[in-house]
C-alpha cells in the first residue's frame, strides 16, 4: 500500500476557502492510491437515505476508510479512477465537517461534472442515493 500525506496547511486552506471545519474526523493515517480504495454500494436503488444512516452503514459494510486527506488526494489524482466509475460519487464518511456560517454537518464527495472532476460536499441531513458510494480501502 501507498500511503500519501497531505500537509495540515494545505487542509487547512481547503477548509477555510469554503468556511468548513471539522467536526469529527476518524481517517485512520493517510491517503493510498485510488488503486488501492474501492467504492461501497450503501443505498439500495431508487431510495434515499439521510447522511447519518449512509455513514452508519458503510461503516457497517466495510467502507469506513475514506476521510478529508483520501479526499484530497483523489482530486489531485482523479485522471486514475477507472472510467466505469465516474457516474458514481465518491463519499469520503470519516471526516465529518461543519459550516463556519449555518452550523450543519456534511461530508465531503467528489463527483464528476461536465467532464471535470470537482470536490464538494452533501449535507448530511440531505438525501443520499444508489449513484453514491462510500470509499474505502481495498482488503
Amino acid at each position: 500500500i501507498v500511503l500519501i500525506v497531505h500537509e495540515e496547511d494545505e487542509i487547512q486552506k481547503f477548509l477555510d476557502k469554503r468556511n468548513l471545519k471539522i467536526f469529527e474526523d476518524y481517517e485512520k493515517g493517510d491517503a493510498v492510491s485510488i488503486s488501492q480504495t474501492r467504492l461501497v454500494n450503501v443505498v439500495p436503488e431508487r431510495e434515499g437515505i439521510d447522511g447519518k444512516k449512509f455513514i452508519e452503514l458503510a461503516s457497517e459494510k466495510g467502507a469506513a476508510t475514506g476521510g478529508i486527506r483520501q479526499a484530497l488526494y483523489d482530486r489531485a489524482h482523479a485522471d486514475e479512477i477507472p472510467k466505469e466509475e465516474w457516474g458514481l460519487v465518491r463519499v469520503y464518511t470519516q471526516t465529518v465537517l461543519r459550516h463556519r456560517g449555518s452550523g450543519n454537518l456534511c461530508v465531503l464527495v467528489l463527483y464528476r461534472r461536465a467532464g471535470e472532476w470537482d470536490l464538494g460536499f452533501y449535507w448530511l441531513d440531505g438525501d443520499f442515493v444508489s449513484s453514491d458510494r462510500a470509499v474505502g480501502r481495498c482488503e
